[in-house]
């Protein structure tokens, strides 16, 4: 929200990860594959405060292959029997 407070774990280290590999954030297409309270959600926000586009995507979402193809930054926020496949990438 824009607000100072203390991240998600995961997601916070995601950024940071991003940060320290100097992967540009701002102005990309984010796809978050997943939209749980703690990972999915908080990810996708901390990628809109990073001036990113975000897509946040679930398993009711339709053509997530193409949605995943389009994205510059992909974070698959869901656990390792749906994550998200290799063909998708």
């Amino acid at each position: 929200m824009g607000e100072r407070a203390y991240g998600s774990a995961t997601p916070t280290g995601i950024m940071l990860l991003l940060s320290h590999y100097q992967i540009p954030i701002k102005g990309k297409r984010a796809v978050v594959v997943g939209r749980s309270p703690i990972l999915g959600k908080p990810m996708a926000m901390m990628m809109l405060n990073a001036n990113a586009t975000v897509t946040i995507c679930h398993s009711r979402s339709e053509n997530l292959p193409m949605i995943v193809k389009e994205a510059d930054i992909i974070v698959g926020a869901v656990g390792p029997h749906k994550g998200v496949p290799a063909a998708m990438r």
